[in-house]
């Protein structure tokens, strides 16, 4: 399964943009603080292009995932130090790792993303050599937060090694 991920073809200038800005010192303590003002949250410099629906960025995504962030030093440490560390070399190299999967593979993507285009991904489909693409119109990045039931009826078959044909929601 891949949802709204990385692309062979590069990364958006808009992720290249994050990856500079975490190089910058206190990185980690800027976005920390950031995070946790609504306003520059839900701006499309910060988290504003995760989600199509900006309310979600708050309630149980911060309590879980961004008060974690800001709470704790460690982890406030990794996730910049993620972003310090990111390698694009490895992302060009994803063509040709696709082409060895055996298996199917189920894309399910936000049309709306702007870190990972839909145009990119339909290209991106061709590099594997048993893959679908499911597409959900409304979403952005964070497409298995803001319609998780959607995107679990697309991978569960192949999770389940069936076709959608021969799968029944439960």
């Amino acid at each position: 399964m891949l949802i709204d991920t990385e692309q062979p073809q590069g990364l958006t200038r808009l992720f290249k943009q994050f990856l500079l800005a975490a190089k910058l010192p206190y990185f980690e303590h800027i976005l920390a603080w950031a995070l946790m003002h609504r306003r520059l949250r839900k701006s499309r410099f910060v988290l504003g292009g995760c989600f199509a629906d900006l309310a979600l960025l708050d309630g149980e995504f911060q309590e879980l995932f961004l008060e974690p962030i800001r709470e704790n030093r460690e982890r406030r440490w990794a996730a910049a130090e993620l972003a310090r560390r990111f390698d694009q070399s490895y992302v060009h190299m994803l063509s040709e790792v696709h082409k060895k999967i055996e298996i199917p593979v189920k894309l399910v993507w936000g049309r709306r993303d702007p870190f990972f285009p839909i145009k990119q991904t339909r290209e991106m489909l061709k590099t594997f050599t048993d893959a679908s693409l499911f597409i959900l119109r409304e979403a952005k990045l964070f497409s298995h937060e803001e319609f998780p039931e959607q995107v679990a009826s697309e991978i569960l078959p192949t999770l389940l090694g069936k076709s959608s044909q021969d799968f029944e929601a439960v």
